[in-house]
């Protein structure tokens, strides 16, 4: 399995990332979460992905996801 947190900066670059990953066969793992910054005021989108299954060893760039059993864990 590997995971993946897309960012963007709107809703419309939040979509066309999902939809790029989609396509490669990546599936969302729950909502959508948006962060504004009190600093700029600007909104952040973020939207955990995971890629499963036969797939994890063939469909993902490696800049993009990492593997869950590389993380350490408390």
């Amino acid at each position: 399995m590997h995971y993946h947190i897309c960012e963007a900066k709107s809703a419309k670059g939040l979509r066309e990332e999902v939809s790029r990953l989609l396509a490669k066969g990546w599936r969302p793992l729950g909502g959508v979460a948006t962060v504004n910054s009190s600093n700029s005021g600007n909104w952040w989108y973020f939207q955990a992905m995971m890629l499963l299954g036969d797939d994890a060893g063939t469909s993902y760039d490696q800049d993009e996801a990492f593997a869950l059993s590389d993380l350490e864990l408390a």
